[in-house]
């Protein structure tokens, strides 16, 4: 786990992962990726970079589909006759997170004809593959369970976790995660009301900026009729993170030639601005320096609409 490692290169990671790695989650800029070469198999497992994110499962899925259809725990044994594999990751967010718990208690998710296990990394494929933004109801019970399995990640967003990148509390952010997953799936599993709320900072021509306070803010955005969010969150440091996403598949907008003009406005060359096809973010390690102007520049030209003077 190193949050403060900008993603790197696939042959970066060719270069630098021993046999049985696997790159989970954005940490590697590129697309889904194996090699069964001599010296033993490594995968990458993404969904972030370099892919159609509606062609392409959410990473933990991934991992899922590997377990039970690649003989993910075959082809990972090591000299000791038992499975293992040495994780490369950056973020304890929930994809993240549910693809190191499968990982880590593959008996709990190997078998095909398992609803429980099923229903969960289903859910969070979907939810993950659109950016929290798939179109489930508000008052849905499955909303409410996801919140509570990833209710550890959510606190530790908001007292300012993220900001402070030690991988030790990330890491612990991950085993508070798998310890709920466990509970629920031998049916122990809690619910958790849904936290919706939202501020509305400007709107544009087709999308809105935002700042969210709810962990689930983005299911409330999609039913309140948002199509593009722009969504803002200030650090301490005085960067910011923000995320443009498409709630909508034809919304207006190509976030791939956005992203690119970004990256170019902000002037850096490994911590850049990054994403798929229906959504992108700033940098992962720095955040971003640009201002709401320059960013709604940016949008307003690819959406074809000039910023009010």
């Amino acid at each position: 786990m190193d949050p403060q490692r900008p993603p790197m290169s696939l042959e970066e990671f060719r270069r630098i992962a021993p046999p049985h790695a696997v790159g989970i989650d954005g940490c590697v800029d590129a697309g889904p990726w194996r090699d069964f070469g001599s010296t033993g198999p490594r995968y990458v497992w993404n969904h972030h970079s370099h892919v159609d994110r509606l062609a392409t499962r959410a990473t933990c899925m991934q991992a899922l589909l590997e377990l039970r259809c690649g003989d993910l725990d075959e082809i990972l044994r090591g000299s000791t006759g038992r499975p293992f594999a040495i994780v490369f990751a950056d973020d304890c967010d929930a994809d993240a997170s549910s693809t190191i718990v499968i990982l880590r208690r593959s008996e709990l998710f190997a078998h095909p004809v398992n609803p429980l296990a099923n229903r969960f990394v289903g859910a969070e494929d979907l939810m993950d593959t659109f950016a929290g933004a798939y179109p489930y109801p508000c008052d849905l019970e499955l909303l409410e369970e996801l919140a509570w399995i990833f209710q550890p990640y959510d606190d530790f967003r908001q007292e300012g976790g993220l900001e402070r990148k030690i991988a030790a509390e990330y890491l612990r952010v991950v085993d508070l995660i798998e310890a709920n997953i466990v509970q629920y799936l031998v049916g122990r599993g809690k619910r958790r009301k849904l936290d919706l709320r939202y501020d509305v900072l400007q709107t544009g021509n087709g999308w809105t900026m935002v700042r969210e306070h709810g962990a689930q803010a983005r299911t409330k955005m999609r039913d309140d009729g948002i199509r593009v969010f722009v969504s803002v969150h200030e650090r301490t440091s005085g960067t910011r993170d923000v995320r443009i996403g498409k709630m909508h598949l034809h919304a207006r907008g190509d976030l791939i030639a956005i992203c690119n003009d970004l990256n170019a406005r902000e002037g850096v060359a490994a911590d850049r601005w990054g994403g798929g096809t229906n959504i992108i973010g700033s940098p992962k390690v720095a955040g971003t320096k640009l201002d709401d102007r320059t960013i709604m520049e940016v949008l307003n030209h690819h959406l074809g609409l000039p910023l009010a003077a």
